[in-house]
């Protein structure tokens, strides 16, 4: 009788979005502080426990998925892109006129 091979442990993902472009908890503070709503507040709003945002901001856990990063956009007021790239939106597009 072959003997059982042990398990394989699973890698922790990095993110919902694959390795290149992780959820930003930090990121997501920072948008929360410019549009002055708190943790609760967006907790709130996008239907979540105070405890889930919390650990989202924190990284801790599993991060948020793709609709509810949606949703968070949408009470921050921001593209759900700028949660998700590392430089704001406004920063990357440039006036044609520029040099």
């Amino acid at each position: 009788m072959a003997s059982a091979q042990p398990r394989k442990k699973r890698k922790k993902p990095v993110g919902i979005v694959g390795p290149r472009r992780p959820w930003d908890g930090e990121k997501a503070k920072v948008l929360m502080e410019e549009a002055g709503v708190s943790q609760a507040t967006l907790a709130r709003s996008i239907g979540a426990s105070d405890t889930a945002v919390s650990r989202w901001i924190r990284g801790v856990g599993t991060p948020p998925t793709i609709a509810v990063i949606r949703s968070i956009a949408i009470a921050l007021g921001v593209t759900f892109e700028s949660l998700l790239l590392s430089v704001p939106v406004r920063d990357q597009v440039r006036d044609p006129g520029e040099s």
